[in-house]
């Protein structure tokens, strides 16, 4: 229910007026003003929707290359486990062909047992 009397808002033209409570700063003003706020609160959501979503976008995509990266990684591990399994199955493979395969087996656990955080 609106009230008479004087619009707090400074560039008001200070005339007798009907006042109404702003939502965002709880001030007595005028329906202009009134309105004016509203269209600055709804300016500032907008804009800081479209920031939030900029940045979820930005952390998605991040994670994307992760994610990507870390399947890439399963995808050579998993070849190098198959080589392992070649090798084990049929015994003509040389000594050195063992050790570089044995080589980069133990890299990636290592590698792996880096990237995990301990509890």
């Amino acid at each position: 229910m609106p009230q008479t009397g004087y619009c707090t808002d400074v560039t008001c033209n200070k005339e007798l007026t009907e006042l109404y409570e702003c939502h965002c700063c709880s001030w007595l003003i005028c329906l202009k003003h009134l309105l004016e706020h509203v269209e600055i609160s709804k300016r500032n959501k907008q804009a800081q929707l479209n920031t939030l979503t900029n940045d979820l976008i930005s952390i998605s995509n991040t994670l994307e290359l992760i994610v990507e990266k870390k399947l890439h990684e399963i995808e050579h591990e998993k070849q190098l486990i198959n080589q392992a399994k070649t090798i084990i199955d049929k015994s003509t493979f040389t000594v050195e062909e063992i050790q570089l395969i044995s080589e980069e087996i133990n890299q990636a656990i290592v590698s792996n047992r880096k990237g995990r955080v301990l509890c």
